[in-house]
């Protein structure tokens, strides 16, 4: 189909340089399918919801095609985008891949750090991992809210096991209106 080859060009081409070589990527059946139905979701009902990907299907360059396919769309120039994750060799993977594909990412080094990027009105792309949403008081009970705008993604890499209990409540709690999107 000619809209959809034109889609594959535009938003979903990555070139990557591996040991000096150029290498050209361009997305599976299920990235491409994922990736423009959430978008169109997030156009047309402003929800969220939850992709599943197998290990090692490219769950990475899955949100970094989303990502790029929603800076393309001038519905969501404004938008922040939070990636939250649980380990540090995901927050590499990420941060790598986001590099490769022309994107810039924030990382949150501190719990203060992500709050005051969580806070900006930038139209930012911020990485943290889910343990920097508590309070450096292990015993504070509540998580401040810090961001009230609805145009803000969450996207949760290993959504099944790194967001539940305080946790995932304390993002909640940080950004009320936010839509999610969590990938498992």
């Amino acid at each position: 189909e000619k809209r959809r080859f034109l889609d594959i060009i535009k938003y979903f081409v990555i070139f990557e340089v591996v040991e000096g070589r150029v290498i050209k990527k361009l997305p599976r059946y299920q990235q491409l399918r994922a990736v423009n139905k959430i978008v169109d979701r997030l156009k047309n009902e402003n929800r969220g919801g939850v992709v599943w990907h197998t290990q090692g299907s490219g769950k990475s360059l899955t949100m970094m095609f989303l990502i790029k396919a929603m800076y393309a769309t001038k519905k969501f120039d404004d938008w922040k985008i939070i990636l939250v994750n649980d380990r540090t060799d995901l927050e590499t993977q990420l941060t790598s891949t986001a590099t490769k594909v022309g994107v810039r990412v924030k990382v949150a080094d501190s719990i203060t750090t992500l709050k005051e990027q969580i806070k900006s009105e930038a139209s930012d792309i911020v990485m943290a991992m889910v343990h920097k949403f508590q309070e450096r008081d292990i015993y504070a009970s509540t998580f401040p809210v810090l961001n009230k705008s609805d145009k803000i993604l969450i996207m949760v890499d290993e959504a099944h096991r790194s967001v539940y209990k305080s946790l995932g409540s304390n993002i909640n709690k940080a950004t009320p209106k936010a839509t999610w999107i969590g990938y498992t």
